[in-house]
């Protein structure tokens, strides 16, 4: 699984995550903007708060000025990482389910990173079915409003992150549209982890240019649905339907998607809601190439997609959510 360029040695985690009346395990820091580093080959970062700095309210109340709500700390320090929002979710006990999301997701991008290190398909598949049973179970435990749940979310652009997202906002959105049974949920939050499989033997640099990608590159990077269905579909424990999640979420409704560009009625409807999810993401994030779009603006670009790329009914299910949350 390749790291972006101007991330690597750093993950990102939501400043939201982060508690007052402790030490800090980790250090903390700050990614320099592009346009000051733009002649020294990609982002670089700035250590903002060293650990054993005992976080007051003043440094919450100036994350987001300095930060845009998003600090980094070096993939080593991922695991204290995890550590600290478990002992942050015991301390609050059953009043934060947020937290808890919280401390799950984490965990599962801390054990992503360690397969991205050189971690085989098996390790993958057994990350993707912990973390999504561990994700609906601790959506059953309290309300996760989706706005609060953009909040907690790290908006930068690169495997596990978006892997996480994706399975997140899958899952929200699924359970908006009345599928309820955790086993069903489970399948569904998994086939989305697993939805960017193929791009495993993708370089990096393909991933992550900041052009456009030549012919030959982007032939590469339309392999990767049916690279990642073949890494699966002789494993008997996956659903047809978490397949097609793997395999289907770039066709378009009007048939010009990829792999296969098969129409409407041929893509599944787990594979539809993928698609919003993997697009809803991929636009709010970070990009080498581009800052994050706002919330208002991801939406637009969908619903004007509606019907030809996007599933409409369900794309209307996706941006209720935000309005009736506002």
């Amino acid at each position: 699984m390749p790291l972006a360029p101007t991330t690597a040695g750093y993950m990102p985690i939501a400043c939201s995550t982060l508690r007052t009346g402790a030490p800090l395990p980790f250090d903390l820091y700050v990614r320099m903007e592009h346009q000051q580093t733009r002649n020294r080959g990609g982002d670089h970062f700035a250590l903002y708060l060293s650990r054993d700095h005992e976080l007051s309210a003043r440094d919450i109340a100036e994350f987001d000025d300095r930060s845009a709500g998003c600090l980094y700390i070096q993939f080593d320090a991922s695991i204290e990482y995890s550590g600290y929002l478990q002992r942050c979710a015991e301390a609050e006990g059953d009043q934060n389910p947020l937290l808890r999301y919280q401390t799950v997701r984490e965990a599962a991008k801390a054990m992503m990173l360690d397969a991205a290190r050189g971690g085989g398909v098996d390790q993958v598949v057994r990350i993707s079915e912990d973390f999504s049973r561990e994700l609906v179970k601790s959506a059953a435990s309290g309300e996760l409003p989706v706005r609060d749940l953009f909040g907690l979310m790290e908006h930068d652009y690169y495997t596990f992150t978006h892997v996480c997202n994706v399975s997140t906002y899958s899952l929200v959105l699924a359970k908006s549209l009345g599928i309820s049974a955790p086993a069903e949920l489970e399948q569904i939050v998994q086939g989305a982890m697993l939805h960017d499989l193929g791009k495993r033997e993708i370089p990096a640099a393909v991933l992550n240019k900041r052009g456009r990608p030549t012919a030959n590159e982007w032939r590469l990077i339309q392999r990767h649905p049916s690279d990642g269905l073949k890494e699966l579909i002789y494993r008997p424990e996956f659903s047809w339907g978490q397949l097609m999640m793997v395999y289907q979420h770039h066709e378009k409704l009007n048939g010009r998607g990829y792999p296969a560009g098969v129409g409407s009625g041929e893509i599944h409807p787990w594979a539809r809601i993928c698609a919003i999810a993997d697009v809803f993401d991929a636009l709010t994030c970070y990009r080498p190439y581009r800052k994050p779009l706002s919330t208002a603006e991801t939406l637009s670009y969908l619903e004007r997609h509606a019907g030809t790329t996007f599933d409409p009914e369900f794309l209307l299910c996706w941006t209720s959510l935000f309005r009736e949350d506002r």
